[in-house]
């Protein structure tokens, strides 16, 4: 196996890989607004690993001096 095999295999990918959803069958089961409550549960945690990974790169930006 060659080195760029090996080295995209440990490639680091930050978003995780979750478990597929069996989607319809929740669809079938759960009431609209339980629906949207889920949704916007997903917004919400969307929205705050976003502002973590914003403020960590300002950290690091402010670590090396700034960007210029």
């Amino acid at each position: 196996m060659a080195d760029v095999e090996r080295l995209s295999r440990l490639e680091f990918r930050p978003w995780p890989h979750a478990d597929p959803v069996p989607w319809p069958y929740l669809i079938d089961i759960l009431e609209q607004r339980q629906i949207l409550e889920i949704a916007k549960v997903q917004v919400q945690l969307h929205k705050e690993v976003l502002q973590a990974q914003l403020k960590a790169a300002e950290l690091v930006e402010k670590a090396i001096g700034g960007v210029r």
